[in-house]
C-alpha cells in the first residue's frame, strides 16, 4: 500500500479544505509546533481506512476527529496496492448524541468496492491484508502504540506475521486440500451407486427395438410429403377465389353510396354575388387612402412642430447657464487662496520627514558594514559542527579499537566448538547405527511364532532343528537410550556453536561498522581547523555579532523616530487638509470651465433662430395641419371596415364552395383504387352527376363476377376434404393423433416430433453407454485425487509447515532488526529471539540477556524503530506472490529522546530505507532532523484552524 493523496475537511484542526499530495515522494517530514496538527494528518490516513484513530481509547469514537466548529469531518485517501489505485472515503457527522458515520464508499477505479462503513472496514482488512492494530504495530506507528510489535505477545506477533507474510494462503491451501480430499471420496461413491443399474438397462436387444421404430416412421413420413403437397396446391387455389370474392365485395362496398347531394345547384350562385360585393368595396377604400395621402403631404409641407419646440427650449437653456457661469466665478477665487495656504503647511511637514529617514538610511548604512564584516568571518554553527566532528572522531578511535578486540574473542571462541560438533555428529552416526542393528534384529526375531520343529523356515528355507530365543529387548534400549544422549549432546553442542558464530559474525559486523565510520570521520576531520583554530575564529565570531547587533539597535531608534513623525495625527492632519482644498479647487474650477463653454455653445446654436413670438405662430400652424390629417386617417379606416366585411362574405362563400368540392373529392377519393373518371369542371353540380353515373356500371360489372368465383370455389374445396382425410387415416397407423381432425402441419409436426423423439431415444443409449464407461474412468481418476489431496491437508496443518515458516520469518527479522539496533545503539544492543519473546543482549553489561521492556524510553524507541525498519525489509522479501506489499511506513514517536550523534545515525538509516522504493514519512518538531528530507510538510495552526505547506529542497 503507498499513498498517493489525503484530503479533509472538518478533521481535526484541519477546519478548511486540505489536500496534500504524497505523489513522487519516498521521504518526507511532518513538521510543526507541539499541537499543530502532525499527527493528526496520520490520524486522517488511519480513519479514512478504518474508520477509527489509534490514539483514542475507544476505537469506536467517531466525534471527537470532527473540528469543534464543524458538523462533519470528511476524509478522502488515494492510496495505491500493485499498482492499482484506490480510493477511501469516510464522512462522520455530529448527532444529538455523538457522531455517525454519514458515508463510507471503498472505490477501484470505477468499481466500488464497499459502500458502508461496516462492510468498507471488512474490504480494507482483506485488501490490506491487516487489520486496524497490525496496521498501526507495522505501517503507521502512531504517539504512544510505538512499541507495541516490540512488546506483542507471542500469539498476538504472530496474527500479525501471518497476515503481512500471507501465512493465511497456506493455511487456506491445507483446508482447501482436505475439502478436496473429502469431496472426492464422496463423488466417488455417488458415481459407484448407479454403475450396476445402468450396465442392466443398457442391452443390444433394446437398442435393435429402437432402429426398428425408426424405419417405420421415416416410411409413413415421406408418403406424407408427396400426397401433402397436391393437397395444399388446391387448398391454395380455394384461398386465391376467396380473396378474389373479397376483393369484389370491398369494391361494392366502395361504390355504395356515391351519389349526388342536395342544393349543390345554389352554392355557385351565392359564390357569384360575394366577388361583386367585395369589388365595389374596394374602390371606395383607394379613393380614401388618396385622400389621406394629400393631408399628409400639407402637413410635410407645414412648419416641423419638433424643431420649433427645441428652439424654443434651447434659448430657455441658454438664459439659465449664463446666470450659473456668474456664481461659480467667485467660487473659484475663495479656493484657489486656500489652497495655497495648505500647500505651505505640508511641504514644512514634508521637510521634517525627509530628515528624518536621512538618520534611517545612515544607520542602515553602518549596519550593511557590519553585516559585511560579520559575512567574511566563521559562523557560530559552523564552529560547533567542526568541534563535535572532533569529538566524533575520538569516540570512532575508541570503538574500532574495542570492537576489533571483541571480533578476534569471538572467532577464537568459536574454533573449539565447531571441533565439538564434528565430534558429537560422529557419535550420534555411530548410535543411530547401532539402533538401527538391534530394530532390524527384532524385526526378524518378532516372526519366530511362525518356525515349527521340523518344518521349513520360511527365510532360509532350511528345516527347522530347534526353536530359537531372542532376548533383544534391554539390548535396543540401552541402544535407543545412548541414541537419545548423543543426538541432545550433539543439539547442545550445534546450539552453542550457533550462538558462538552469531556472536562472531556481530563482533564482526559492529567492527566493520565501527571502521566505516572512523574512516568516513577520518576524511572529513582532514578538511577542517584544528582546536587552536577554531577558537580564535570563534572570538573573531563574536566580535563581529556584537557590532552587528549595536547597528541593529542604531537602525531601529531611527526607524522609529521616523515612523511615529509620519504616522503622527498633526502630520495626516496638515497633508489631508492640502489633499482636500486642492480636490476643492478642481472641482469648483472644473464646474466653471464646464459652464463657460455651455454657454458660449449655446450662444453659437442659436445663431439664425427666430424670436420667441416667430416661433410661437409657427408651432400653432404645424399643430392645424396635424388636426386635417388626422381627420383623414378616420376616413380611411371607415372605409377599410367596410370592405373587410364585403371580403368576409365573399369567404363565407368560398368556404361552402370549398366545403361542397371537398365531399366531391372524398367520394372520389373513396373509389380512387377503381380508377374513376377525371374532375375538373368549374361547375362542383356537373362534376357530381359525372361520378354518379359511372359508380352505378362499376357496381353491375362487381356482382356478376362474384357469383361465377363463388361457384368454383366451393367445387375446390370438396376435393381436398376427402383427401385430407385418407392421409390423416394412413398416418395414425404409426403415430398416435389425439385430436379427431388436426390440421396438416400439425400431422407434420408430430410425424416429424415422433422420427426426432426416437432418434433423440438412440443417441441417449449410445450416451449413455459412453458415459458408462467415462464414469468409471472417473471413479478411477476421483480415487487418486482424493489420496493426494489427503497427503498435501495433511502437510499444510498449522502445527506443520506454518510454526516452521514463523520461526523462520521470526529469526530472519530478528537477524536484520539485531544489525540496525547494534548501528543505532553505538554497538550496546543486539535484538534475539527467547521462545517467541523479543529480549535484548546488553554488550555494555557483560552480555547480559534482558527483556525489551526494561529499556528506557530513548532505547525502547531505537529497538522498535530497529523492527519497523526490518519489517518493512522483510515483508517484500518473506511475503508470498500475490500477498499486499506494504510499500510505506509512517512514525510519530521517539527522536525527542535521542542524542544528536544517535539523530545522525537514525536519520541515516530513514534515508536509505527511503532509497529502497517505498515512501517514508516522519512526524517531528526537530527541525535538525526534518531538514535532512528532501519533502517537508509543514504544519501551521492558526486561530483555531491548521493549515500545510509542502516545501521541495
Amino acid at each position: 500500500m503507498r499513498p498517493l493523496r489525503i484530503r479533509m475537511k472538518g478533521f481535526g484542526p484541519f477546519r478548511e479544505p486540505t489536500d496534500i499530495d504524497f505523489t513522487d515522494i519516498d521521504l518526507v517530514a511532518l513538521v510543526g509546533d507541539t499541537g499543530s496538527g502532525k499527527s493528526t494528518i496520520i490520524d486522517a490516513l488511519t480513519f479514512a481506512l478504518y474508520g477509527s484513530v489509534a490514539r483514542y481509547q475507544d476505537n469506536r469514537a467517531v466525534a471527537p476527529v470532527i473540528n469543534q466548529t464543524s458538523q462533519e469531518a470528511r476524509v478522502a485517501f488515494d492510496f495505491e496496492i500493485g499498482g492499482r489505485p484506490h480510493t477511501a472515503v469516510r464522512v462522520v457527522r455530529r448527532t444529538a448524541k455523538g457522531a455517525t458515520t454519514r458515508e463510507a464508499r471503498l472505490e477501484q477505479g470505477e468499481r466500488i468496492l464497499a459502500d458502508d462503513a461496516r462492510s468498507m472496514t471488512a474490504a480494507v482488512e482483506e485488501l490490506l491484508g491487516l487489520d486496524a492494530d497490525q496496521f498501526n504495530r507495522t505501517v503507521v506507528l502512531p504517539q504512544g502504540r510505538f512499541a507495541d510489535f516490540l512488546h506483542d505477545t507471542p500469539k498476538d506477533r504472530q496474527a500479525t506475521l501471518r497476515n503481512l507474510l500471507g501465512l493465511e494462503l497456506y493455511r487456506r491451501l491445507g483446508g482447501e486440500a482436505r475439502s478436496i480430499a473429502t469431496t472426492c471420496r464422496d463423488q466417488a461413491v455417488v458415481l459407484k451407486a448407479d454403475l450396476a443399474t445402468d450396465a442392466e438397462e443398457l442391452t443390444d436387444e433394446k437398442r435393435a427395438g429402437i432402429a426398428g421404430r425408426i424405419e417405420a416412421l421415416e416410411t409413413v413420413q415421406g408418403e406424407f410429403i408427396a400426397q401433402r403437397v397436391e393437397i395444399e396446391q388446391a387448398r391454395a387455389a380455394a384461398e386465391r377465389l376467396g380473396a378474389e370474392i373479397a376483393e369484389l365485395d370491398a369494391r361494392l362496398e366502395k361504390l355504395r353510396g356515391v351519389d349526388v347531394p342536395d342544393g349543390v345547384a345554389e352554392i355557385d350562385a351565392r359564390l357569384g354575388r360575394a366577388r361583386d360585393a367585395a369589388e365595389t368595396a374596394s374602390e371606395v377604400v383607394k379613393a380614401a387612402r388618396d385622400a389621406r395621402r394629400t393631408a399628409d403631404e400639407a402637413v410635410a409641407a407645414g412648419p416641423d412642430l419638433a424643431e420649433v419646440t427645441a428652439q424654443l427650449r434651447l434659448r430657455a437653456d441658454h438664459v439659465e447657464a449664463s446666470g450659473k457661469l456668474a456664481e461659480l466665478s467667485g467660487q473659484l477665487q475663495v479656493a484657489r487662496t486656500a489652497e495655497d495656504e495648505a500647500v505651505a503647511a505640508a511641504d514644512a511637514v514634508r521637510l521634517e520627514q525627509e530628515r528624518r529617514d536621512d538618520a534611517v538610511a545612515a544607520a542602515q548604512a553602518v549596519e550593511e558594514d557590519a553585516l559585511a564584516t560579520a559575512g567574511t568571518v566563521t559562523s557560530s554553527e559552523q564552529l560547533d559542527a567542526w568541534a563535535e566532528l572532533w569529538e566524533r572522531h575520538a569516540a570512532a578511535v575508541e570503538a574500532e579499537r574495542s570492537t576489533g578486540a571483541a571480533h578476534a574473542d569471538a572467532a577464537a571462541a568459536l574454533v573449539p566448538l565447531e571441533n565439538a560438533v564434528t565430534d558429537a555428529e560422529a557419535a550420534l552416526e555411530a548410535a543411530s547405527g547401532e539402533l538401527a542393528r538391534l530394530r532390524r534384529e527384532e524385526g526378524v526375531a518378532a516372526h519366530a511364532d511362525l518356525l515349527a520343529v521340523g518344518e521349513q523356515c520360511p527365510l532360509c528355507h532350511q528345516t527347522v532343528q530347534t526353536l530359537p530365543e531372542h532376548r533383544l529387548g534391554d539390548d535396543l534400549q540401552a541402544a535407543a537410550e545412548r541414541e537419545t544422549q548423543a543426538r541432545a549432546s550433539r543439539d547442545e553442542v550445534l546450539a552453542a556453536r550457533d550462538a558462538a558464530k552469531r556472536d562472531a559474525d556481530r563482533a564482526e559486523a559492529r567492527r566493520d561498522a565501527a571502521a566505516d565510520e572512523l574512516r568516513g570521520l577520518a576524511e572529513r576531520v582532514g578538511a577542517v581547523p584544528a582546536g587552536d583554530e577554531i577558537a580564535r575564529r570563534r572570538s573573531e565570531t563574536e566580535a563581529a555579532d556584537a557590532a552587528v547587533a549595536a547597528a541593529r539597535a542604531e537602525v531601529m531608534r531611527a526607524r522609529l523616530a521616523a515612523d511615529e513623525h509620519r504616522r503622527s495625527d498633526d502630520v495626516r492632519a496638515v497633508l489631508s487638509a492640502e489633499d482636500e482644498a486642492k480636490a476643492t479647487r478642481i472641482r469648483v474650477e472644473q464646474s466653471e470651465t464646464s459652464t463657460r463653454e455651455r454657454v458660449e455653445a449655446l450662444a453659437g446654436r442659436l445663431d439664425g433662430v427666430p424670436d420667441v413670438e416667430a416661433l410661437q405662430r409657427a408651432a400653432a400652424e404645424a399643430e392645424r395641419l396635424r388636426a386635417l390629417a388626422k381627420a383623414a386617417v378616420d376616413e380611411v379606416v371607415k372605409a377599410e371596415t367596410a370592405a373587410e366585411e364585403a371580403v368576409g362574405a365573399l369567404g363565407v362563400a368560398r368556404v361552402a364552395a370549398a366545403t361542397a368540392r371537398t365531399e366531391l373529392q372524398a367520394a372520389r377519393d373513396r373509389v380512387a383504387a377503381l380508377e374513376p373518371p377525371a374532375l375538373g369542371g368549374e361547375q362542383v353540380a356537373a362534376d357530381w352527376a359525372t361520378l354518379a353515373t359511372w359508380a352505378a356500371g362499376e357496381r353491375s360489372a362487381a356482382t356478376t363476377r362474384r357469383e361465377e368465383a363463388h361457384r368454383t370455389r366451393t367445387g375446390t374445396v370438396e376435393a381436398a376434404d376427402t383427401r385430407t382425410a385418407a392421409l390423416v387415416a394412413r398416418v395414425r397407423e404409426v403415430v398416435d393423433l389425439a385430436d379427431e381432425a388436426p390440421p396438416l402441419s400439425d400431422i407434420a409436426d408430430r410425424i416429424t416430433a415422433a422420427v426426432a423423439e426416437t432418434r433423440a431415444g438412440l443417441r441417449s443409449f449410445d450416451e449413455r453407454c459412453d458415459r458408462l464407461a467415462e464414469r468409471q474412468e472417473m471413479i478411477d481418476d476421483l480415487t487418486e485425487r482424493g489420496q493426494v489431496a489427503e497427503a498435501l491437508g495433511r502437510l499444510l496443518r498449522a502445527d506443520g509447515f506454518e510454526r516452521w515458516l514463523m520461526r523462520e520469518a521470526l529469526e530472519h527479522l530478528v537477524s536484520r532488526a539485531t544489525v540496525r539496533l547494534f548501528e543505532l545503539s553505538g554497538g550496546q544492543y543486539s535484538l534475539e529471539l527467547d521462545d517467541a519473546n523479543f529480549v535484548v543482549r546488553d554488550h555494555a553489561n557483560a552480555d547480559e540477556i534482558r527483556s525489551a521492556r526494561t529499556l528506557s524510553g530513548g532505547e525502547t524507541f531505537l529497538a522498535s524503530l530497529s523492527l519497523a525498519l526490518a519489517l518493512a525489509d522483510a515483508t517484500a522479501e518473506l511475503a508470498p506472490e500475490g500477498a499486499p506489499q506494504i510499500e510505506s511506513i509512517f512514525l510519530d514517536e521517539g527522536f525527542g529522546t535521542l542524542d544528536a550523534h544517535t539523530l545522525d545515525t537514525v536519520a541515516t538509516a530513514i534515508e536509505d530505507l527511503g532509497a529502497s522504493g517505498r515512501l517514508v514519512g516522519i512526524i517531528t518538531h526537530i527541525r535538525e532532523l526534518a531538514d535532512r528530507m528532501p519533502v517537508r510538510l509543514e504544519v501551521t495552526k492558526s486561530g483555531g484552524a491548521s493549515t500545510v505547506e509542502r516545501v521541495v529542497l
